[in-house]
This record gives C-alpha cells, sequence and structure tokens, in this order.
C-alpha cells in the first residue's frame, strides 16, 4: 500500500495498542496517528473474524457477521477526524477486513439520511462524533 516505515508515534503506539494497553497520543499533524490505531484496528477486526470464522463455519466468512452487529466504536472528538479515520478505513478494510463493512456519523448530516444509511448498509464498525453517536442511540 506505498508504507515503507513506521513512523516515530505508529512506532511507539502500534504496539502497545495491539496489547490492549490505553495510549493517549499528542503529535503533529501529518505525522501518522491515524494509522496508528487504524492499522491495529483492523488487525484486531482480522483476529476476531478468524476466531469467529474457526468456531463457526470456515467456508462462510462472507456471512461471519451480521450487518448490524457493531464490532467496534471509534469516537471521533470531531467531524474533520471521522471523516479522515474514514478515508483511511475506506482504503484498508476492502484489502484487510473485506467481510466487514464500516459507516461514519457526523453532526451537520440529516438524522434522517444516517437512520436510512444504518438500515440499508448497516455496520461493523463505527465511527462517530459524540454528539451524533448521542442523537442515533436516543
Amino acid at each position: 500500500m506505498g508504507f515503507d516505515k513506521v513512523t516515530k508515534v505508529q512506532g511507539a503506539s502500534i504496539p502497545l495498542l495491539l496489547s490492549n494497553k490505553d495510549v493517549c497520543v499528542k503529535a503533529c499533524t501529518g505525522s501518522g496517528k491515524t494509522l496508528s490505531f487504524v492499522v491495529p484496528l483492523i488487525q484486531t477486526l482480522q483476529k476476531v473474524m478468524n476466531e469467529r470464522v474457526a468456531v463457526f463455519d470456515p467456508e462462510a466468512q462472507d456471512s461471519v457477521f451480521a450487518k448490524d452487529e457493531v464490532i467496534a466504536l471509534l469516537l471521533a472528538p470531531s467531524r474533520e477526524l471521522a471523516m479522515q479515520t474514514s478515508k483511511v478505513l475506506g482504503v484498508l478494510m476492502p484489502v484487510l477486513a473485506p467481510h466487514m463493512n464500516f459507516c461514519y456519523f457526523i453532526g451537520g448530516d440529516k438524522l434522517d439520511y444516517d437512520l436510512e444509511r444504518i438500515e440499508e448498509k448497516g455496520a461493523n464498525v463505527v465511527i462517530a462524533t459524540p454528539g451524533r453517536l448521542y442523537d442515533l442511540v436516543c
């Protein structure tokens, strides 16, 4: 995918995240923070999918998760970060976790539009701003 090496922030945070540690990162724009949490997320999703396949039907990878079965929730503090995360997942998930889907929900979009997307597409991974998540849950 064109990545030659990990950045400093990725090298420091990815191993911690993969070992289920909480991580707080402060780094400048362009330092690789988004991939720092998206890569471990996808690796964890792959592990969950593989475990589920082993328990159920190894031939049925495309139906391992129901379309509305949420496996991961990413809370983004801003619309911009939610959209950026969505773009990165849009590139990586079809390649690395092709049997899962995701949606992002941000304020500013009509709530009815988000509800229609949930009904139609579902989501195994949800990216949302806190306010919009509250609107959807309540």
